[in-house]
């Protein structure tokens, strides 16, 4: 079963979610512990920076924390770090089309 994972510096943990939605919320808290600043104003922060090039809230979001966290998809005993979102994508193209 394909988790979604970030591994959390500020905790030195692994955390790993079942959904998208789950994994954003703990984003919320680990930009808190890690720069004192909730999402919104972090990403306030970072698109007034330039370093926003998503349209997409969410994407966004874990495009900036990419930088500092390593984020991805792992199963098993296997970890992938990737973009979330294009690989979520990339699974539901390829259910749908029978790959």
């Amino acid at each position: 079963m394909k988790k979604y994972f970030i591994e959390d510096t500020t905790k030195n943990v692994i955390a790993s979610f079942d959904t998208i939605p789950q994994l954003l919320t703990y984003m919320g808290e680990v930009c808190q512990r890690k720069f004192g600043k909730s999402r919104e104003a972090f990403m306030t922060e970072a698109q007034d920076l330039g370093h926003v090039m998503n349209d997409n809230a969410d994407s966004a979001f874990v495009e900036v924390m990419s930088s500092q966290f390593q984020i991805g998809i792992g199963r098993s005993n296997s970890r992938v770090v990737c973009d979330i979102f294009r690989a979520d994508q990339n699974e539901k193209t390829k259910d749908a089309q029978g790959d």
